[in-house]
């Protein structure tokens, strides 16, 4: 009988095994079904209209809490630059 229980726990943990692999391969593949979101591209600052670059000042003031940043100072002078445009 010593055997038997020794052979009946390797095959418990050869099923166990193989029910972890099936179970990885669902979650694998679930995860390849559901389709990424895919990320739209950012504009450049100077293809950007004017509601555009206010917009974007907008979400800059509300996420970083001012105008300091680099990207903040190009679309405050792309700003300024439409700005001058739209009064010639």
């Amino acid at each position: 009988m010593g055997e038997q229980e020794k052979v009946t726990t390797e095959e418990q943990k050869e099923i166990q095994e193989v029910e972890k692999a099936k179970e990885t391969k669902e979650v694998k593949e679930a995860k390849e079904e559901t389709p990424q979101p895919q990320q739209k591209k950012k504009k450049k600052i100077n293809r950007m209209t004017l509601e555009e670059i206010e917009a974007q000042l907008q979400i800059v003031k509300e996420k970083m809490g001012g105008f300091d940043s680099v990207y903040a100072q190009h679309l405050l002078r792309r700003k300024e630059i439409l700005l001058s445009k739209s009064k010639k």
